[in-house]
């Protein structure tokens, strides 16, 4: 129909290799943008379990739009694991950044992730029993990278700290209501 032989057409490796430069380039959108906009963002995640499978979701929203930013595999569904799953995400983010910037800096990765987590002030997610302690995790985490993020943290009054430490937390109860469908 359109004149071409099986042969011209694109091989599978020309697929999957687009499908690869696909996937780094919107992370590295996602780092730009996040960066770019330092405002007030929202991490969005949500995990579920299916046939002894762990299976979790990360989205961040900014002022103007929700990006996905990962679906992962996980050995367990617990806070800790969790939480390394969130710094997986974010130093997978820098580091896509950092080397498609041309940084070569090995600093420059640290403060990179750390101005990202400092965007996060929203949390939101359902009410499954290891989001509580999850969301106190990655307070704790943000709250160690702020100085890092911001170079004049030290002088900063303690009413402004605080601020910028406080995230708020949101609970969907939308699980909830399903279960009277």
């Amino acid at each position: 129909m359109t004149g071409q032989e099986l042969n011209d057409m694109p091989e599978v490796t020309f697929a999957k290799r687009m499908a690869l430069q696909a996937n780094l380039m919107a992370k590295f959108q996602l780092a730009d943008t996040i960066l770019s906009k330092d405002s007030a963002n929202t991490l969005q995640f949500d995990g579920t379990s299916k046939w002894g499978e762990h299976f979790f979701t990360f989205d961040i929203t900014t002022s103007e739009k929700t990006y996905s930013a990962s679906l992962m595999d996980l050995a367990t569904e617990n806070s800790a694991t969790q939480l390394n799953a969130t710094k997986a995400l974010f130093n997978e983010l820098g580091e896509i950044y950092v080397s498609l910037t041309n940084e070569k800096n090995p600093e420059i990765l640290t403060k990179v992730i750390s101005k990202m987590v400092k965007t996060i002030h929203n949390t939101m997610s359902d009410r499954g029993p290891t989001n509580k302690p999850y969301v106190k995790l990655f307070e704790e985490w943000r709250k160690s990278l702020l100085p890092k993020a911001l170079e004049n943290w030290e002088t900063l009054n303690e009413e402004c700290q605080q601020s910028i430490i406080d995230i708020h937390d949101f609970y969907c109860g939308l699980h909830f209501t399903n279960k009277f469908c």
